[in-house]
């Protein structure tokens, strides 16, 4: 059985929050330099695994954030490199996928 009783005013101060603070990603950095620079942000990586996970990573926080980014990748002395940039209209290249609606016998195909 549950009891419901009316809780004393500085009782909800007392508790803490529920959920702890999120801690800081990786990721936090180069997000706020992306938002704040023209250039982009030049990511290092040490294998191809690396070069993909932090590519989707990343597209994903600066999708979520609004963000659309265009990405080209290099060589220098110091490694494999990726540089991320907000698109704008003239660099984008890339293509976004339409949706396909599911075929129905409506369609003539079963």
């Amino acid at each position: 059985m549950v009891t419901i009783v009316k809780p004393e005013p500085n009782e909800w101060d007392k508790l803490g929050p529920t959920k702890p603070a999120k801690p800081k990603s990786q990721w936090d950095d180069a997000l706020a330099m992306l938002e704040s620079s023209e250039v982009g942000v030049k990511v290092y990586f040490a294998n191809e695994k690396e070069r993909k996970g932090s590519r989707i990573a990343l597209g994903r926080l600066t999708k979520e954030r609004g963000i659309d980014t265009d990405a080209r990748f290099g060589e220098d002395e110091k490694g494999t490199f990726f540089i991320l940039k907000k698109a704008d209209a003239t660099t984008s290249t890339g293509k976004s996928r339409k949706k396909r609606s599911p075929k129905t016998k409506a369609d003539g195909n079963s």
